[in-house]
């Protein structure tokens, strides 16, 4: 599979979709759930789209609980998904993008999703090896992930090894 045959920084490209839209920055870190789906439908191109969010946003919630979280988020540019049906601003499941009540599950490119995905972790990983605690990080990321990889299962098992291969590799993190 390999990486993308195009060459773009995904979290630049993501804000400028944004901007290029609302008409604001597009620097925000969170998204609600309510313009994703407008997001995508006048994106420039949709299964991108729908690709990326789906699997920056599992990064995030997988790197969430972390201790450098901050300086996580100040590095990458991935969106969290949020809610704002409460009082209370909520996070939501990455799965949101793939809702099947809404048959977005079926607009999908699994195959594209699996190749953002070893592109994303890839950046994630190369930034979790110059933290002082890499090889436990790393770990506990993969770990995170663990329902991400089990929603691949789930729609196209065919790509999991794709998926799994860039979560494998743990020999050279200290």
């Amino acid at each position: 599979m390999g990486i993308l045959k195009f060459d773009i920084d995904l979290d630049d490209w993501y804000r400028s979709e944004r901007r290029r839209q609302f008409g604001h920055s597009g620097s925000s870190r969170e998204i609600c759930e309510c313009t994703t789906d407008a997001l995508i439908s006048n994106c420039q191109n949709l299964p991108l789209m729908r690709a990326y969010l789906f699997v920056a946003s599992s990064i995030v919630e997988a790197m969430a609980a972390e201790a450098d979280y901050a300086e996580f988020r100040k590095q990458f540019g991935c969106p969290r998904l949020t809610s704002h049906g409460g009082s209370e601003l909520e996070y939501v499941s990455p799965d949101w993008i793939i809702y099947e009540g809404k048959g977005w599950d079926k607009l999908m490119d699994w195959s594209l999703c699996a190749q953002v995905a070893a592109r994303l972790i890839s950046n994630v990983r190369s930034w979790i090896e110059t933290r002082s605690n890499s090889k436990e990080a790393w770990a506990r990321f993969r770990a995170g992930l663990g329902p991400f990889v089990s929603t691949f299962e789930h729609y196209d098992p065919a790509v999991v090894p794709s998926v799994e291969e860039i979560l494998s590799n743990d020999q050279d993190i200290n």
